[in-house]
């Protein structure tokens, strides 16, 4: 039975072959790989406070004001925290004024904390502070949310834990599985340019 194979005058079938199959492997390894960074800029929790950041404290109430606190990254580990802070009334929904915003942070070990760091007002709300520390140590650790306002001053206890980062199990699983697949391509494409090669040799010994 003949070959259909395509000819282009200077190469031969055999290069054309594999010059398609290295081609299909690069295109299909770029996919796996577009699929993965997809899958890995995901945000890695889906409840979010203030429209972008994950809440650890929703509707707390302490003296006067009740706080919705949410943190960045979702689980808190060795290297930058973002704290944002939304600061309301206890009771009713009058408009009022919050003078101050401090972060503290008190450690695991004896004698580390962090701070006090003052927390910049966000343009987009007057009632809602952002600000940034340093995580320093694993382990269980004391935010102290000091705020000072019309209504009066009060200190927000609330505590967290520092944990080692790196990729969840989910997306490391799904980084095997594309790893795995890419193999498996690879070694699949390997193997028709293999198979064709022998075509193209057993038809010129034919001729």
């Amino acid at each position: 039975m003949p070959l259909n194979l395509i000819y282009r005058p200077g190469s031969s079938p055999a290069r054309i072959s594999d010059s398609s199959g290295v081609r299909l492997a690069l295109i299909l390894t770029a996919s796996l790989f577009l699929v993965l960074s997809v899958v890995l800029l995901l945000p890695a929790s889906p409840v979010r406070a203030h429209g972008s950041i994950p809440l650890i404290v929703d509707d707390v109430i302490s003296g006067p004001y009740m706080f919705r606190i949410g943190v960045q990254p979702s689980k808190p580990r060795i290297g930058p925290l973002r704290v944002s802070t939304l600061v309301m009334p206890a009771v009713g929904t009058e408009p009022m004024k919050v003078e101050s915003v401090a972060i503290t942070a008190t450690g695991p070990v004896d004698g580390l904390t962090l701070g006090p760091v003052e927390a910049k007002n966000s343009q987009g709300s007057p009632l809602l502070f952002v600000a940034d520390i340093q995580i320093t140590e694993l382990g269980i650790w004391t935010m102290s949310v000091a705020v000072d306002g019309e209504l009066g001053a009060t200190t927000l206890q609330v505590p967290f834990e520092a944990t080692e980062g790196g990729i969840g199990v989910p997306v490391f699983s799904i980084s095997v599985i594309v790893i795995v697949l890419g193999v498996i391509i690879a070694a699949l494409v390997w193997s028709q340019i293999q198979r064709r090669r022998g075509q193209i040799r057993g038809s010129k010994k034919g001729r």
